[in-house]
Formats: structure tokens, C-alpha cells, sequence
């Protein structure tokens, strides 16, 4: 009888290590992520509010986010 790989014999040790794998790699990247946006909202209350507001002509000033960058910008 031919001998079987090590990956037809362990298939499911294979998936399953896959599979933890991928789950585990996924909320270290989210844990990083939530940790770096905790800091930088630490930061951004620190400074004084005239450096974190923008203000056009005639208008209230207003908090800049990332879509209104982009949209002002086009």
C-alpha cells in the first residue's frame, strides 16, 4: 500500500491551525488599531480646540474629518 502525506493524513490539523491562525492574526490587527485610535483621540483632546477646528468663509467652525477633507478638496 502506498504511504499517504503528511497533509492527506493531518488534513484537518492543517484547517483548523489555518483557521486559528487567521482569526488570531485578525484581532491582533484590530486590537492594534483600537489601541492607536484610542491614542490619537487622547492627543487630539489635549490640544486646544483652535488647532483641531476648521472655519471657511462666513462659517461656524467645524471639526475637519477625513470625508470632509476629501470633499471640500474636489
Amino acid at each position: 500500500m502506498k504511504p499517504h502525506s503528511w497533509l492527506r493524513r493531518n488534513w484537518l490539523w492543517a484547517a483548523g491551525g489555518a483557521f486559528v491562525s487567521v482569526h488570531l492574526a485578525t484581532w491582533l490587527m484590530q486590537s492594534a488599531m483600537r489601541s492607536a485610535v484610542r491614542s490619537e483621540a487622547a492627543a487630539l483632546k489635549q490640544k486646544p480646540a483652535e488647532e483641531t477646528l476648521e472655519v471657511k468663509d462666513g462659517q461656524q467652525p467645524r471639526r475637519r474629518t477625513e470625508t470632509s477633507a476629501t470633499t471640500d478638496e474636489l
